[in-house]
């Protein structure tokens, strides 16, 4: 986590520490949006990954009426490996295919962090423990420069710098 700001780590921190817990007891881990104000800690929202565009508006929705600072969003998702190639990725998304049945499919915890300061993409490989059990990969994150998307936006615009 070296590339969070400082004043997000604990929070981030105590959020994959929770999750992990979740996943090694065999449970799904299920999306929440994580509301952060600066000096009064954060609030969670459950999220409901089959209506994701009114998931995406209650955030934003509340992000305005709480004057968020930060959001945290974590979820369970899929990724294609490294093993496939550039043009095999441009071929899905420009299908729009979901790559749930996909040969080289791997089981993610993705992290999103969003503030004034930025965006930050982490994500942690779900591997097996035998049974139901499962664990995480130390998650890496990343700065990105731009995000797009219904979850890439919450706290209000003209914010962020």
């Amino acid at each position: 986590m070296q590339t969070i700001p400082e004043e997000y780590r604990k929070d981030i921190e105590k959020i994959v520490s929770v999750a992990r817990g979740y996943l090694s007891e065999g449970e799904t881990l299920s999306a929440m949006a994580f509301l952060g104000k600066s000096g009064c800690g954060f609030f969670p929202v459950p999220m409901n990954m089959r209506h994701k565009d009114e998931s995406a508006k209650l955030v934003t929705e509340l992000c305005k009426q709480v004057a968020a600072d930060y959001v945290i969003m974590i979820s369970e998702a899929w990724a294609l490996s490294g093993k496939v190639l550039n043009e095999e990725m441009e071929r899905i998304a420009a299908s729009h295919e979901s790559i749930e049945n996909h040969p080289d499919r791997d089981d993610i915890v993705m992290i999103t962090l969003e503030t004034r300061q930025g965006h930050w993409l982490g994500k942690g490989l779900i591997k097996s423990l035998g049974g139901k059990k499962r664990g995480v990969d130390d998650i890496q994150f990343t700065m990105e420069k731009e995000m797009e998307g219904r979850f890439a936006s919450f706290l209000p615009r003209g914010t962020q710098h």
